[in-house]
């Protein structure tokens, strides 16, 4: 068996250091035909080209807005706070008895709650 000092391990490590050296090389070309781009930064120019601006539209668009309500359970004496829209925070007012319905996420869905409105 006979070795050469060029195996074909070699040569595939020496062809993928070229590879590498010639895509650094490309890089910096492109990087440097970015550079000697012309900038348009002088009033004259912006008469004769235009400003350069990025234009986005802007949409409008209601959104609802969500108070807090803090709610204290009659039978648990445990605290919830919640969100609601500010219609439903405009007939509320601390003290009044009401229902909380528990929903999903943290806590568990159950039946209605009744409780008293500390602060809205």
């Amino acid at each position: 068996m006979k070795k050469t000092f060029f195996s074909k391990r070699v040569l595939a490590y020496l062809g993928l250091i070229v590879l590498y050296a010639v895509a650094v090389k490309v890089q910096q070309e492109h990087v440097m035909t970015g550079r000697q781009a012309r900038i348009i930064s002088t009033i004259e120019e912006w008469r004769q080209n235009g400003k350069p601006v990025e234009v986005r539209p802007i949409a409008v668009e209601d959104v609802k807005q969500y108070l807090k309500v803090t709610v204290q359970a009659t039978p648990e004496d445990l605290v919830y706070e919640g969100f609601v829209s500010r219609d439903i925070q405009q007939k509320l007012s601390p003290g009044q008895d009401l229902y909380w319905i528990r929903q999903e996420g943290r806590l568990e869905v159950g039946a209605p709650v009744a409780g008293t409105v500390l602060f809205v």
